[in-house]
């Protein structure tokens, strides 16, 4: 069952809405400005709801808050160094954000903008045009989201694309995950991760990828096996020191056979509830909100870095301007497509 209902009115004047999946103990819900999640419920191990997604309880603070909590991002999520990348010859200058580069599409990227929304065969569409020019981005280009819940908690993020010029994409979604729940006031030092790469990027130290692909043995971000996050960011670590926890992005392990493969898995003993991420793209970055804060949290709860963790679904940062990383460029008239889910369940 989709249910809506309003969400609140933006400064601009623009009203909101809140849509919901509920499929009893599943439930998530998204509103339709920047296509995004508020809430994702799911059972824990005492048959508790639990939701695992931070957010914010009204669609201002959303347009006013940092962190894309929740959020589809795009035109080009991550960073693009110098705020600029070339396409056959010609430079595009886009609008620097983060100091001199370019962080999730610019100063009003797809985060935050309102999305048209219909409802088809239980799942929720969203859709987004992106002006030629918009953030600096060349082409006209016309995104659709679709989320769909299955009823044993199977969250499914499909994005489709199309743009009457060349151009370059990346889109993905910033949820906040912490699997104790969002309004828990406990932080994600007692989940586990794996990630399925044995490969990350480098990272200048403005947090731009250089080209470089560094192996992830004898480092903290060798993730291929569970990992309790307190072991690594209570430790001695020089990768998780230089940025105050993870933020980097993942080469993933791919299955040549299965384009939707596991990308990571997250659990926490404490609530008994653990979250499958598995994806068609070729990289993930792991966040664990260093830079969160936030005193609009739901219920009034404060995030603080390592509240939450993201997976990011992705293309490799930075991938327009370095030619041996996988292709971001969409060419005109051709169609994007990529699948993220977000699978959440009990530890075995």
């Amino acid at each position: 069952m989709i249910t809506k209902k309003p969400f609140g009115r933006l400064r601009s004047g623009q009203i909101c809405s809140l849509y919901t999946i509920d499929h009893a103990d599943y439930k998530v819900s998204i509103t339709d400005f920047g296509a995004t999640i508020v809430s994702l419920v799911c059972p824990d191990k005492y048959s508790n709801p639990t939701d695992i997604v931070l957010g914010f309880d009204s669609a201002e603070l959303y347009s006013t808050e940092d962190g894309y909590l929740g959020a589809t991002v795009g035109r080009f999520a991550n960073r693009l160094g110098g705020a600029k990348f070339t396409l056959d010859n010609t430079v595009y200058n886009i609008t620097a954000n983060e100091g001199p580069n370019q962080l999730h599409g610019g100063a009003k990227g797809f985060s935050y903008q309102m999305f048209n929304t219909e409802i088809a065969d239980d799942k929720i569409i969203m859709s987004y045009h992106s002006a030629d020019g918009e953030e600096g981005f060349p082409g006209n280009l016309k995104l659709c989201v679709t989320f769909s819940l299955s009823n044993d908690g199977n969250l499914s993020i499909e994005y489709s694309a199309v743009c009457d010029k060349d151009t370059v994409v990346n889109f993905t979604n910033h949820s906040y995950f912490n699997l104790n729940g969002a309004t828990s006031n406990k932080n994600i030092k007692n989940h586990t991760v794996k990630i399925c790469a044995d490969q990350y990027c480098e990272l200048n130290d403005s947090l731009i990828a250089t080209g470089q692909l560094c192996d992830v043995k004898h480092t903290a971000l060798d993730l291929r096996n569970p990992t309790l996050l307190a072991d690594t960011l209570d430790g001695d670590f020089p990768e998780i020191n230089r940025f105050s926890g993870y933020d980097f992005n993942f080469v993933l392990s791919k299955n040549p056979t299965n384009p939707l493969t596991l990308a990571a898995v997250v659990e926490c003993k404490t609530s008994g509830i653990s979250l499958s991420c598995l994806t068609t793209l070729p990289g993930i970055q792991f966040y664990t909100s260093n830079g969160l804060n936030s005193k609009n949290g739901k219920g009034g709860i404060n995030y603080t870095p390592h509240y939450a963790l993201c997976l990011e679904t992705q293309s490799f940062p930075n991938s327009p301007n370095i030619p041996h990383f996988p292709s971001a460029r969409l060419r005109k008239g051709e169609r994007f497509n990529s699948r993220t889910d977000y699978k959440t369940g009990l530890i075995n």
